[in-house]
C-alpha cells in the first residue's frame, strides 16, 4: 500500500491485528520460531505471543514456549 493510500484511509484501516507478548528478560536469544523483532529479542524473549486477528472476529491464536534448549 502506498503512504498517500494510507494517509487517505487511515481512519478505515486502522490496526487490523494485536500481539500481546509475556516475556522474560532471565533468556538472552536472537532466534524465536514465532517472531524475528530484534527490538524484542534484544531486550526480552517471549515466552507467550497471543494474537487476535482483527478481521475475523473471536480468532486468537496463542503460541507459547514449552521447551527451549540452547546448546
Amino acid at each position: 500500500m502506498s503512504s498517500e493510500f494510507k494517509e487517505k484511509y487511515k481512519e478505515f484501516l486502522g490496526p487490523t491485528s494485536t500481539q500481546v507478548l509475556y516475556v522474560t528478560e532471565e533468556i538472552k536469544c536472537k532466534y524465536h520460531p514465532f517472531t524475528n523483532l530484534s527490538e524484542i529479542l534484544d531486550h526480552y524473549y517471549p515466552l507467550e505471543i497471543t494474537a487476535n486477528d482483527g478481521f475475523i472476529n473471536g480468532v486468537e491464536k496463542k503460541c507459547t514456549v514449552e521447551e527451549l534448549s540452547l546448546e
